[in-house]
Order: C-alpha cells, then sequence, then structure tokens
C-alpha cells in the first residue's frame, strides 16, 4: 500500500481579516449544494446521465478504485467516493478546467473535515436525524420542504447528481456534514462567546519615520485635522480608506503593539510615535553597490533604508572600509531582503529608470550615493500614531467583530480536532497523477454529453 500522509490544512492568508465564514457559506452553496444554476441547467437535460457503459472501468481498475484512499478513525473513504467528489469540485468550482494537486488537497480536506464534523456531531448526540436531512436537501433543490417527489422532481434530481458526479448517498453525506456543523456551532462551538466586553475607539495613521509621526502630533496639536491627515499621509491602505477609524474594537480586534496604549488613551488624547517592525511601509532610500556589468545587465548588491539620514551614515561607513554585504545584512530594510544585499543579475527596465540611470552609469566595485526609486518598495517597520475617539467603556459587540470571533473559534476548533482525528490518505505520486486524470476524463464526458444535447 502507498505510504499515507496527512492532510494539511489549506490557510489562505491576506492582510486584513476577510470573511472566512461568508466564503465557507458561498463554498458550501456551491459545492455542498451543486450551484442551484447548475441543477436547473442539468434538468432540462431529459434521459441523460454521465455513466456510459462504453467508459465502464476494467475489472483492475474497478478493484483500484475501491480501494482506501482516506481514513477519518475507522471511516473509510475509497478512490471511487474520492473522484467522485474531485469531478463534482472540478465541474462545480473549476469550471471543468484543468485539474491540479491543488484542487485535489482541497478536496481530500474536505472530505476529511466533514468526517471529523460527522463523527463529532455523533459524540455529542448531534448528529442530525435521516428527516433532518431530507428537509435540508428539499429545501436546497425544491425551494420547499414538501415537492411532488411522485413526477419529475424526484426524477430530475436524481439525475442531476448524476450529472454532477455524485451518487446521492455521497450528496447526503455532504448535506448530513453541513447541518451536524451548524448543530455543532449553535450548541457546542459557539456558546462560550460574549455579548459584550470592554472597548476601545481610536484614530490610528503609519508614518515611514519618527519624524514624520512627530510633525503629524505637531498639526494635530495645532488644530489640524486628524483625518485629514490620514488621508493625505497614511501608508496604511486598509484604515486610509476608513480615515483612521475603525470604530468600537475589542482588545484582540487591535494590534498587539498598538493595544495597550489604545485602552489608556482619553478622548482627544494623542499619542507619541510607536514603533511597529510588524508592519510594511513603501519608501526608503537605496545604495547599490555595482559587482559586474555587461551591456543591459548588471550584477549588484543593494540595501534599502529608511531615512536620508541612515543610508548617509551607511555610506560613510562603506567609504570607511566596511564590507558592503554585512551593513546589508545589519541594515536594510528591505521587507523581501536577499541573502547580504545580493539582488543578482538586473536588467534594463527591470527596476525603474532612476535605477537604471544611477546603477547603469556606475563602474564595477563603486557605491552609489543615496537614491529614491521612482516607484515604491517594501519597507519593514513603521511608526504608528493613535489619537483616542472615545474613552474606552464596556458595550456590546459589533456584529462584523461577532462575526470575525465566530470564525476564529470555528477555525480554532477544527485545528484541534484535525490534529485529534489525525485524517490520512494513501495518495502518492502515481496515485495522484492517476486519480485526476481519471477526474478530468470524467468532467469530459459530461461536459461534452451536455453540449451535444444543446442544452
Amino acid at each position: 500500500m502507498p505510504k499515507k500522509r496527512k492532510i494539511t490544512p489549506k490557510r489562505p492568508l491576506s492582510k486584513q481579516e476577510l470573511s472566512k465564514w461568508q466564503k465557507q457559506k458561498k463554498l458550501e452553496r456551491i459545492t455542498i449544494f451543486s450551484g442551484l444554476a447548475i441543477i436547473v441547467f442539468i434538468v432540462a437535460v431529459v434521459g441523460f446521465g454521465y455513466y456510459d457503459s462504453r467508459y465502464a472501468p476494467s475489472r483492475a481498475e474497478a478493484d483500484r478504485l475501491r480501494q482506501t484512499a482516506i481514513q477519518v478513525k475507522d471511516k473509510v473513504f475509497d478512490y471511487q467516493y474520492l473522484h467522485d467528489r474531485l469531478v463534482n469540485y472540478g465541474l462545480n468550482l473549476t469550471g471543468g478546467l484543468t485539474l491540479s494537486s491543488n484542487g485535489l488537497n482541497n478536496v481530500i480536506d474536505a472530505i476529511g473535515i466533514q468526517e471529523i464534523i460527522i463523527q463529532e456531531a455523533a459524540r455529542l448526540t448531534l448528529l442530525p436525524s435521516d428527516e433532518d436531512v431530507d428537509k435540508k436537501i428539499k429545501e436546497t433543490f425544491y425551494g420547499t420542504e414538501n415537492p411532488d417527489e411522485t413526477g419529475d422532481f424526484r426524477k430530475d434530481y436524481l439525475r442531476s447528481l448524476e450529472n454532477i458526479g455524485l451518487t446521492e448517498q455521497e450528496y447526503r453525506d455532504i448535506v448530513r456534514s453541513q447541518v451536524s456543523r451548524d448543530k455543532l456551532l449553535e450548541e457546542h462551538i459557539l456558546t462560550g462567546i460574549p455579548k459584550e466586553e470592554i472597548q476601545a475607539q481610536f484614530e490610528r495613521i503609519l508614518l515611514v519615520t519618527q519624524d514624520e509621526a512627530n510633525t503629524v502630533i505637531e498639526k494635530v496639536k495645532g488644530g489640524q485635522s486628524f483625518a485629514s491627515l490620514v488621508k493625505e499621509l497614511s501608508q496604511d491602505g486598509y484604515t486610509k480608506e476608513k480615515d483612521g477609524n475603525l470604530g468600537w474594537l475589542p482588545a484582540e480586534e487591535i494590534n498587539e503593539v498598538l493595544r495597550e496604549k489604545a485602552f489608556s488613551l482619553k478622548k482627544g488624547k494623542i499619542s507619541e510615535p510607536i514603533y511597529d517592525e510588524t508592519t510594511t511601509v513603501n519608501s526608503g532610500y537605496w545604495l547599490v553597490k555595482l559587482t559586474e556589468k555587461t551591456g543591459d545587465k548588471v550584477k549588484a548588491f543593494g540595501m534599502l533604508l529608511r531615512t536620508l539620514g541612515e543610508a548617509e551614515a551607511a555610506k560613510a561607513r562603506i567609504d570607511a572600509g566596511e564590507d558592503f554585504s554585512a551593513l546589508a545584512d545589519e541594515l536594510s530594510k528591505f521587507v523581501y531582503h536577499p541573502d547580504k544585499g545580493d539582488l543578482g543579475e538586473v536588467s534594463k527596465g527591470d527596476l525603474g529608470p532612476i535605477f537604471d540611470e544611477i546603477v547603469f552609469n556606475l563602474e564595477p566595485g563603486q557605491v552609489s550615493q543615496p537614491f529614491i526609486q521612482d516607484y515604491d518598495f517594501i519597507l519593514q517597520g513603521g511608526y504608528w500614531v493613535i489619537r483616542g475617539v472615545e474613552d474606552p467603556e464596556v458595550r456590546p459587540l459589533s456584529e462584523d467583530t461577532l462575526q470575525r470571533r465566530k470564525i476564529r473559534e470555528y477555525n480554532k476548533w477544527e485545528e484541534e480536532k484535525k490534529a485529534e482525528y489525525n485524517p490520512t490518505n494513501t495518495i502518492n505520486y502515481e496515485t495522484e497523477e492517476w486519480i485526476i486524470k481519471k477526474g478530468t476524463l470524467s468532467i469530459s464526458k459530461i461536459k461534452a454529453k451536455l453540449l451535444k444535447t444543446g442544452a
């Protein structure tokens, strides 16, 4: 048997906390319920099914499809089940385009967490009954709990499942997991979330240098609007769109660097500059050392410094004999800082006309004067200034805050349960290539038959 591997969680990241909860709900509406638009489309195809005896697998392949692909404790899923879910994923999420390793991993992970949810719901006596599952299916597919199942509705429903690559039992398993998750969320996972707690409301602005931050402080004390300065100067795009004010926030919603100060500020009071190594700004001064030049290409080392003064000080140390690469490692604030400042080979046009004008006119071994690029580079670290809008107080959590907290609680629960249940699979390079190829072929057959009908 091929070597098992753990299912690794897929977790996308972004600067602002996106509503993963809403994305999961949307994903379920598309994947779990197979897309009402697709179902309506398929219902129009009378007398049509995706399985054709001409494509029946050989005995060897049939045996292979019955082998275990995924296991969650004592529950096993064979390769036929994985194939069907992969086909469903491909039809509904990729439009039937080429399946990939990432797509396969997403399906494997979804099957694993689906079964974890069902087993946890059963352990806590929250597993939905067959009647609950029937109700959800009818509401989703028919728009009513009591469709006329003696007529064409039932036949169209089963035919539609075939044409999206799922058996009725597979579809029921997915729906049972979704209903189970809703029950787990309501009666177990989210029960400890408070409705209110102490919160702070403040304005914030992110700046490149401490001198800029001090200038902003003086302007605000002199009567200039904090919001106008945010619009003009802030390096943080997300808060800039909201004039620097994100409303009332509990402690966990506030940048750890700003948290203590945010809860200590009184209404109208302004902070001193607060340095934040974890954030980034778009600015900086470059020093570049040319090492080799051949026609329209150069090899060079570089460092990005926060201020002109810092860049001039670094240049003075280099002129006094210090090693450029060592200083780049020590001083450069370029967020994508290369090893020892090595920029590698750069062609004309790669880094803009100002870089070309300065660096391509250096001689090998020569170091440039400090210069600012003609487009922004990402500099590690920045300076916040914050101003209290209201005194901190205990108040109800906003709907947005509650939603984000629910997301965090569910994600925490999911990660803990994945570690506890430890889903495994038997996918290796050879089986991955085989199941993706087979799934892609099945998708092609379904789509070709749909097109042939003219539907």
